[in-house]
């Protein structure tokens, strides 16, 4: 039996840093997510065969 592909939508949210901007953190996981190898992992790689 085969498993249909699933289709998930995510979001991601924060909020606003301030004065100040963004913290550390926050600019990581934002360059992060710009990051294509780490949109694959995260969206992709996770399928098992």
């Amino acid at each position: 039996m085969q498993r249909p592909t699933r289709n998930v939508r995510m979001s991601y949210a924060w909020r606003d840093g301030g004065p100040l901007g963004p913290g550390r953190a926050l600019q990581w996981w934002l360059a992060q997510m710009d990051s294509a190898a780490t949109r694959s992992a995260l969206l992709e790689r996770h399928r098992a065969a």
